[in-house]
């Protein structure tokens, strides 16, 4: 995203200098520049949904564990169930949440007070 915004402005500023003459211009191709960007970060960013599953009782236990910063041995361990376990209800609680990542999932579950 850094490297759009910043070919943009080298555009902008440094290959077409001349183009810009006045005050008003340069404001306008900003300006420009400006909504582009916007169009491109809007474009990437996925809705959180409003609803989801419910979850069991044992996906809020590792959830939780989640949204403290526990990766999935710690998890495992702590629970007392396998490695694989863990990762099944990962993938659940994801699918439900309709989140891709612990980062996602964290800021939805602390959103919706699922725990």
């Amino acid at each position: 995203m850094a490297g759009f915004i910043l070919q943009g402005l080298v555009e902008v500023f440094v290959n077409r200098p001349k183009q810009c003459q006045s005050h008003g211009s340069e404001r306008e191709e900003i300006l420009s520049l400006v909504q582009k960007t916007k169009s491109v970060i809007v474009s990437r960013i996925r809705p959180i949904p409003e609803t989801h599953a419910p979850l069991t009782t044992r996906q809020k236990e590792v959830l939780s564990l989640v949204i403290l910063g526990k990766n999935n041995s710690e998890i495992a361990d702590e629970l007392f169930i396998s490695l694989n376990t863990v990762t099944r209800h990962m993938t659940n609680i994801f699918a439900k949440t309709k989140t891709c990542n612990r980062v996602e999932l964290t800021v939805y579950a602390l959103k919706y007070k699922l725990i």
